[in-house]
């Protein structure tokens, strides 16, 4: 099938396919759907196979297309290259091209698909997968050579094709990465064969305007003067050639060498350097390299009497955040995954039903609550037993302690939140809180606070990539299956989000990561959790005082007058010590 392009559109995508597409099904976002793909073209194969059975004459195209993907399709499931990004790329692209041609062109077959028909990679699943390539690239430092190759850090797959190439660079461009598409785009022009140039004349001199907008963006005005030219003589008449010639009659340059000094004079590491720090340690690093503050310990539950003890790894103490090992096991880990699978949709971020963005977070979730399963009860209440956090779920009936488990697979209050994160799954840096300029609280969270705490299950284990780390701590924590990451959101004394609780997830560069969130809010842990003697109070000192077996010290630093007090006093006798710190809201 020939290519077409218009300037709008990437340049190895034909113009036809790129028009269907009515929804976007955030394929990309998700590894456990990824993984499906193959299985989902075996069936539209073997109905395909039934389809030119029906038919007296049989379309040529068809025929052939049958056959090729069969063949290709096997060899795919030999290799077993299903996690690798280049893999997930050809599939993704595969679908959105190929299949998007034959659904389109031969709408009887498309009839005959019924529910196998829908919800298939499509455009912006495409678009989303080029982002992944340039985010991997980007944050863990791969060179361009290397990821075209198939060479991710030593784990090969795939390799990506010049127009492939090209198509990351343009994406590059349209998310603002002007540096990094110039690196793409310069690799994708020298791959080109000339054959390539000579059947899409038009697509390279759309890839070459772009190219020399990347350079006159960077003050590197002969090198985009001279991509210029070589573009007017390829499309003298497109409009992006036209617009920049344009664009650099109007753009004065200035001198290298000043430029150079001007960013010279920033100085230290920007939040973006010490998150792609963190993300480039290796899991094998030594215990010194990775957390400065490790302490290991057996430590008691929060139960009376304790009949458990918990393996820990205290991380950091400010903040306060540690790994507990071996806290939930395969069969439970079963149970949250299979909930999740049943409903995964594209995580959101922000207030309630706030639109996502892709860019900031790509990763599939779920939402497991207490009642759906003893399982998953028994589990809270093991967090409760960890913590010392009250964990209850009372919602609709009242404020909840602890939002329902989240299950991610990179994917509300008194739910369980798992994720499981998709092709170069990861989530920027951020906050868990609200907070009342930035993120004010969501409506359903509003009677019971803000989130004090987070625990954060690993599900699986991730071959690479995937880590959780605090960007301004210094601390990176590779997945481990089984253990559970806790911290505490705000510092002691409670009147403010603690700064270094910023965190992110860093993309999965090979296989697939699951993980689950337990939010712990204010309503019911006012006691169990109190602010601190005194500002300087660690949260490490603040439990040993709540474990003390004479609380007296429990004079809380928040609480500034006698009347606050008697108010708190008041509220212990009719509402159970339920109290909710008017400072976390």
């Amino acid at each position: 099938m020939q290519l077409l392009w218009t300037d709008t559109l990437f340049a190895s995508l034909p113009l036809l396919v790129l028009l269907t597409s009515p929804a976007h099904s955030d394929i990309f976002t998700s590894s456990e759907k990824l993984q499906l793909l193959p299985v989902r073209e075996e069936a539209l194969l073997t109905s395909l196979d039934k389809y030119l059975e029906t038919r007296t004459d049989k379309p040529t195209y068809l025929t052939s297309f049958l056959a090729e993907r069969t063949a290709a399709l096997k060899t795919f499931q030999q290799q077993n290259n299903t996690f690798h990004p280049n893999a997930a790329f050809h599939n993704i692209r595969l679908f959105v091209a190929n299949w998007g041609y034959v659904l389109q062109s031969y709408p009887d077959f498309n009839a005959t698909l019924g529910e196998l028909g829908t919800g298939l990679p499509d455009y912006e699943d495409y678009v989303g997968a080029l982002g992944a390539i340039v985010r991997l690239q980007r944050i863990y430092s791969l060179h361009v050579r290397d990821v075209c190759a198939g060479n991710y850090s030593g784990h090969t797959g795939p390799p990506l094709q010049a127009w492939h190439a090209a198509d990351v660079g343009l994406q590059a461009y349209k998310n603002g990465h002007t540096q990094t598409s110039i690196e793409w785009l310069e690799y994708a022009l020298s791959q080109l064969t000339d054959t390539d140039q000579q059947e899409n004349a038009q697509a390279k001199a759309h890839v070459l305007t772009t190219l020399a907008n990347a350079y006159r963006q960077t003050n590197q005005g002969s090198k985009a003067q001279e991509l210029y030219l070589e573009c007017k003589k390829l499309a003298p008449q497109a409009p992006d050639v036209i617009q920049l010639e344009k664009d650099l009659k109007n753009t004065t340059f200035s001198n290298p060498v000043t430029n150079a000094l001007n960013e010279s004079a920033h100085e230290g590491p920007t939040l973006w350097d010490q998150f792609t720090d963190c993300c480039r340690r290796d899991k094998f690093h030594t215990v010194s390299a990775l957390r400065p503050h490790h302490v290991c310990q057996y430590k008691p539950g929060f139960s009376v009497p304790s009949y458990v003890t918990f393996k820990v790894e205290i991380l950091s103490l400010v903040p306060a955040a540690s790994l507990i090992y071996d806290v939930i096991y395969d069969e439970e880990i079963q149970v949250l995954v299979d909930f999740a699978k049943e409903n995964l949709g594209t995580a959101r971020i922000g207030n309630d039903n706030a639109r996502v963005d892709l860019k900031s977070r790509t990763s599939q979730l779920s939402w497991v609550h207490d009642d759906q399963s003893p399982v998953v009860r028994g589990l809270s209440q093991r967090v409760k037993v960890m913590t010392g956090l009250e964990v209850e779920q009372r919602f609709p009936k009242g404020p909840s302690s602890a939002e329902s488990f989240q299950v991610l697979n990179y994917g509300m209050g008194n739910m369980l939140q798992v994720l499981n994160y998709g092709m170069g799954g990861h989530y920027n840096p951020h906050y868990d809180t609200y907070a009342r300029d930035v993120r004010p609280l969501s409506t359903h969270l509003q009677p019971a606070g803000n989130r004090i705490a987070t625990v954060l299950f690993y599900l699986s284990d991730v071959e690479k990539g995937g880590s959780t780390v605090f960007p301004r701590a210094g601390i990176s924590v590779a997945p481990r299956k089984g253990a559970a990451l806790v911290w505490y959101n705000f510092e002691p004394d409670y009147n403010d989000v603690h700064n270094l609780t910023l965190h992110a997830g860093c993309p999965v560069v090979i296989g697939h990561k699951w993980i689950a969130n337990k939010w712990i809010l204010t309503y019911g842990n006012t006691f169990r959790r109190p602010c601190g003697p005194s500002p300087n109070t660690t949260q490490l000192e603040l439990e040993a005082i709540v474990t003390s077996p004479t609380r007296t010290k429990l004079v809380t630093s928040c609480v500034t007058d006698d009347v606050t007090l008697v108010m708190i006093a008041l509220s212990v006798l009719f509402v159970g010590g339920n109290v909710r710190a008017s400072t976390l809201l």
